[in-house]
């Protein structure tokens, strides 16, 4: 018994407390930031503080509420996730104390650190509302909620099975993450109760603490139509204080007239959740009077603490809580970081606020809203994404699962910003070359490209890009005659719908941005630029 003493004592003696770069939260936000920096630091610099051994991706859980995926499709063990060369230390953060460089764990162990990532998200309290725990956990037939992976995996089986009433769904007043999930759930299961033929006889309400049914102009009048044309009624400044269970009635409480109540009879109720920062930031100087860690916008990095910075929906950032926040903003927080810590001064983009959220509408059908600090539209397609439609559905439910757990999490994904400057250009990813552009224009064409490329921070990425230059989009349309540049230089006529791809070549161009070159090597295939094409049209 003794020799065992000894042996964990020993152990604990030599387990290390002290650590370069701290990232508390296993997030993306802070997976993204840990890979980029394990390959910055040597081993045993960076430790993430985090105890959940099980990754969800999140944004996917309105798809496991409509039935179009299973809950396991979007998880993956922690330990495949973390970052090689980083230490997981597989606890909670129960008090950050910056003024030391100071992280206590739930266990009672110290850590400090140099540097400090904030990523810890916010967390759900259901306890807001009250009789919704109960509601959610004794009547899952009839109260459900999108939000926690305890929660989800009942709400497709309510949707299936309503036959007939009212179908309430509500939004929170706090802030919450993905704000657009709890009405994107709304007309998913709005658009099932008519494949199920129940909608004639279903009302569908959605009830919000917000003044509008979308924070960004342009999206609220296309969601407005949408509204307008299902026939759902809207009510605003509505929020969900009490669910009664046994007479399945919802309680609201008027913001504009505090204290006034009223009440909802229901037969399905979709719970927003309400959320909240963690109690050990609330406890903390790191946060603002809401709660939330204090940043500068544009850098991320905390106003008060130069050597803390922070990320995601832990963060007072004005914008949407979502991934693609985390995209947008995880490498201008790495950099920016990179050069306090190396002393270096190389030029940073300031962060604009980017964000995104799919808002489905349906099993098929999805608009994409993309769009900055100050509620501007910032798209990234060369199409009307306020529009509803398929492409936007398909990037929603199979490719951006694909690139957070391939990328985001990887740290090679810095959001679209690159690829929305060249569809602006009329550059476009699977292009082609017309006839009838001179060897000037290309040129200058390409010269635009080499800059849109400077924010790529890999090479191998650049030169495995299948790039070709087209002319402005607006010329083309699915019948345009292009050009197929192939391995003997000779230009010949054909279609988009019949090229299928092009025979490997390089090409290379010497001295067009100052001594850069590029080499772009790859068979070139055109599905995309038809794809995108048709989208435009559509």
């Amino acid at each position: 018994m003794n020799s065992v003493y000894h042996i964990i004592v020993r152990r604990l003696s030599t387990q290390q407390n002290h650590y370069k770069l701290v990232i508390i939260g296993s997030g993306c936000g802070g997976l993204a930031c840990a890979s980029k920096f394990a390959k910055k630091l040597p081993k045993d610099n960076i430790a993430i503080i985090d105890k959940n051994d099980i990754h969800t991706y999140q944004p996917g859980w309105t798809l496991v509420g409509a039935g179009i995926k299973k809950a396991e499709e979007l998880e993956k063990s922690q330990s495949e996730c973390i970052p090689q060369n980083t230490t997981w230390i597989q606890a909670y953060a129960n008090q950050v104390e910056p003024e030391k460089n100071l992280v206590q764990l739930d266990n009672g162990r110290k850590i400090t650190y140099d540097y400090l990532i904030v990523a810890a998200g916010i967390e759900i309290n259901f306890n807001r509302i009250k009789g919704a725990i109960d509601a959610l956990e004794n009547d899952p037939q009839h109260v459900v909620s999108i939000y926690t992976r305890k929660y989800v995996t009942n709400v497709y089986n309510a949707l299936n099975n309503f036959r007939d009433g009212h179908a309430l769904f509500t939004f929170p007043a706090t802030l919450i993450k993905c704000p657009g999930a709890p009405q994107k759930i709304m007309y998913l299961a709005e658009d099932l109760f008519r494949k199920n033929n129940v909608r004639d006889k279903t009302t569908v309400t959605y009830n919000t603490s917000l003044p509008v049914i979308f924070g960004v102009k342009k999206y609220a009048a296309a969601l407005m139509e949408v509204v307008k044309k299902r026939n759902i009624q809207l009510n605003t400044r509505l929020n969900l204080v009490e669910v009664r269970a046994n007479s399945k009635e919802a309680i609201f409480e008027n913001l504009d007239q505090p204290g006034t109540m009223k009440t909802f009879k229901y037969d399905l109720l979709h719970i927003g959740a309400p959320m909240q920062p963690h109690e050990f930031l609330t406890k903390s100087t790191l946060v603002d009077a809401n709660g939330y860690v204090d940043v500068h916008k544009e850098t991320l990095q905390h106003k008060k603490f130069p050597n803390v910075f922070a990320i995601g929906d832990c963060t007072n950032l004005p914008t949407s809580k979502t991934a693609a926040a985390v995209a947008g903003s995880n490498g201008i927080l790495v950099n920016n970081l990179s050069n306090l810590m190396f002393g270096t001064s190389d030029s940073v983009p300031k962060y604009d606020g980017y964000t995104s959220c799919p808002l489905l509408t349906g099993y098929d059908k999805c608009i994409l809203a993309e769009f900055d600090f100050d509620g501007q539209p910032l798209e990234t397609l060369p199409i009307d994404q306020g529009k509803e439609r398929r492409i936007s559905y398909i990037l929603k439910k199979d490719i951006m699962p694909a690139m957070y757990w391939n990328m985001l999490i990887k740290g090679t994904w810095n959001g679209p910003a690159v690829f929305r400057k060249m569809f602006r250009l009329g550059i476009i990813v699977y292009g082609c070359i017309s006839k009838t552009t001179s060897d000037r224009e290309i040129k200058a064409l390409l010269r635009i490209l080499v800059k849109a490329l400077e924010s790529f921070s890999h090479i191998d990425l650049i030169d495995s890009l299948i790039m070709c230059l087209t002319r402005l989009l607006s010329l083309l349309s699915t019948e345009y005659k292009i050009q197929k540049f192939n391995a003997l230089d000779c230009f010949i006529n054909t279609s988009i719908r019949t090229s299928i791809k092009r025979k490997p070549f390089k090409w290379k161009f010497k001295q067009l941005h100052a001594t850069m070159a590029l080499s772009f090597k790859s068979n070139f295939t055109f599905v995309a630029a038809d794809y995108f094409i048709k989208g435009r049209n559509s």
